[in-house]
């Protein structure tokens, strides 16, 4: 591997797996603290929305975070691999290459998951995991879309 390959994949290595000790620590927020978060970005409407509403909007806000915090590490463990040079990507096909992610990012779900039972007030869900692997299959997408929307672009 290359000495700028190298200094690549280390950067995207290491901003990997500090994502990860930031998802690991929000997980670790007890549910008072964590719903607390959440709310703040709630806070604007508060004033005109009715109870069903404001839980609503809460339970989409906090849905849609599960997806961007994990659809944001699956972009990062993607940039791991592509910034591995010769050393990962000849060995190691496209395909594989949205596999790994997917079953590393799904798998750190289900850890996430995991942890959280143990966390007071706060509990696991196959349903929050699917919702967190969903995420991932969504920036998946955009990036094999995105890719071939290059590709098809460089091609006569």
């Amino acid at each position: 591997m290359k000495t700028g390959d190298k200094r690549k994949f280390a950067v995207w290595t290491v901003l990997t797996v500090i994502w990860m000790i930031v998802i690991f620590l929000f997980s670790a927020q007890p549910a008072e603290e964590s719903y607390e978060t959440s709310d703040l970005l709630l806070a604007f409407q508060q004033n005109y929305a009715d109870t069903f509403f404001e839980k609503l909007m809460s339970f989409i806000v906090r849905k849609a975070a599960h997806m961007a915090e994990f659809g944001l590490l699956a972009l990062l463990c993607m940039a791991v691999l592509r910034s591995g040079g010769e050393f990962l990507c000849k060995k190691i096909t496209r395909l594989r290459q949205y596999l790994l992610v997917l079953l590393f990012s799904s798998f750190y779900a289900f850890t996430d998951e995991l942890h959280q039972f143990f966390v007071p007030g706060r509990n696991a869900t196959f349903a929050d995991w699917l919702i967190d692997s969903f995420g991932v299959c969504a920036v998946l997408w955009i990036l094999h879309m995105y890719s071939k929307s290059v590709n098809n672009h460089r091609t006569p």
